[in-house]
């Protein structure tokens, strides 16, 4: 009964967690002989630095910290159900059911584009201090904090050289390389074979 005692104290410490829009702690895959494919769903690895909110979105504020080994999620979302209700109307969709899509397995992207057609609402977007989508403006979300994209909170884009921002399996992570920021976008993000900031 000893290990009934420990699950619940464990359970009520990631719903703490999860209240306040913290992560439990990551734990980074292996890959002992690679090429090793990257899940799209779930942890692919885990941030190396911290970094503060921009904006208010979901459980985070404005100036909240995102703590280093902070999960990064594949490209894909895990859809949407009943259970996101609350956070879909707060999108501004009047009817949240026509966004479900509890299969899942969408790019983020796609996802966004989704919302903003189905809803017929302006998404992602900025009002006030608040930002609107379905990661926030640094990429992630959720009470269990997870990146799926971008970074942007982690990391400055000045100097010469990109920040480590992560680490995948033994292979490090990296944000926007400073110098060439402004010649790349919207093209090839592409660092070191990470793809840094879709």
């Amino acid at each position: 009964m000893w290990w009934s005692l420990i699950f619940v104290g464990f359970a009520l410490v990631e719903s703490t967690l999860a209240q306040r829009g913290q992560s439990a702690a990551c734990a980074n895959p292996s890959c002992p002989s690679p090429p090793c494919a990257a899940s799209y769903l779930g942890d692919v690895g885990c941030t190396t630095v911290a970094g503060a909110e921009v904006y208010d979105h979901e459980l985070l504020k404005e100036g909240d910290i995102i703590a280093a080994n902070s999960h990064i999620f594949g490209p894909f979302e895990a859809g949407f159900t009943s259970n996101q209700d609350f956070i879909i109307e707060d999108w501004g969709c009047s009817d949240p059911s026509v966004v479900y899509d509890a299969v899942g397995g969408r790019d983020i992207r796609i996802a966004t584009l989704e919302v903003a057609e189905k809803c017929n609402v302006e998404f992602p977007r900025i009002e006030g201090n608040t930002y609107y989508g379905v990661v926030g403006f640094c990429g992630g979300h959720t009470g269990d904090y997870h990146f799926h994209q971008s970074f942007s909170c982690l990391y400055e884009e000045t100097g010469s050289h990109s920040s480590e921002v992560g680490i995948a399996a033994s292979h490090k992570i990296y944000g926007l390389t400073a110098v060439f920021s402004r010649l790349l976008r919207p093209f090839s993000r592409w660092r070191s074979g990470v793809c840094a900031d879709l």
